[in-house]
């Protein structure tokens, strides 16, 4: 979500800082794997490895902002004064999160001048984003598989959505609960939520079935970000732990 006036004051206080939360997330399944993925909906798509060209300029546009103040770790603000604090603050223009932002927008005490916004994209049109996933399983030793099964399924049918997402703050799954979503007009382009929800993409198979891969991942680039490591020897880094760890799991 974005916030449509950050007080001159304030702005002129905090420069070119900004805060990010997930942004990074985004850019890093888009950018770490050289695989061909296959996605509903969305076709056959190449995503990049941390050697290609492009994806190495993109991960060092991040690193030198990180290094210049330009951009703030999320990870590493103090407590007290996160990502999320900062927004309905107006200190920070642009916050990455789903619809629960609603909830800590009313937090701050006005609704006024915020907004949803897809992603930017070099071409200007809409590019697939991130979907928070959850998973529910049935234990195969249950001794009432039928009963767990009729209970999932009602858990996740458009009437069970319905009756448990109302007043919250979720996104149904599902299509026909979409005015869970709609109803109340709020923010002004609430239907981003749900076009979000039908052309994104969850988690990468080859990335969330290596166990520990996300956080290595993650624990890598915030050397980077942080410059304990310079950024060819970091990036170097990176492709080996990546193909380490998958080539074990392999």
């Amino acid at each position: 979500m974005d916030h449509g006036h950050v007080p001159g004051d304030e702005r002129q206080a905090q420069g070119r800082r900004q805060v990010r939360l997930r942004l990074l997330e985004l850019v890093r399944r888009q950018l770490q794997h050289g695989q061909r993925l296959r996605r509903q909906g969305l076709g056959e798509r190449q995503v990049r490895r941390p050697s290609d060209p492009k994806a190495r300029q993109a991960f060092k546009t991040l690193a030198d902002g990180y290094r210049d103040k330009t951009f703030a770790s999320a990870d590493l603000l103090p407590e007290g004064n996160s990502a999320g604090t900062q927004f309905i603050k107006h200190k920070a223009g642009f916050y990455a999160g789903g619809r629960w932002v609603i909830e800590n927008i009313d937090k701050g005490g006005s609704r006024e001048g915020y907004d949803v916004v897809p992603f930017p994209s070099e071409s200007g049109r809409p590019i697939p984003g991130a979907v928070a996933a959850s998973y529910l399983a049935i234990n195969k030793d249950s001794k009432h598989p039928e009963e767990a099964f009729a209970f999932l399924t009602e858990f996740v049918s458009k009437e069970g959505q319905k009756l448990r997402l109302k007043g919250g703050s979720a996104v149904p799954s599902v299509k026909g609960a979409e005015n869970l979503v709609t109803d109340g007009g709020y923010p002004a382009h609430a239907k981003t939520f749900l076009d979000v929800r039908d052309h994104g993409f969850a988690n990468y198979p080859d990335e969330v079935a290596v166990p520990g891969l996300t956080k290595a991942i993650n624990d890598q680039l915030m050397k980077i970000w942080e410059g304990k490591v310079g950024f060819d020897e970091g990036m170097t880094q990176l492709q080996t732990l990546v193909d380490g760890m998958k080539g074990k799991q392999g």
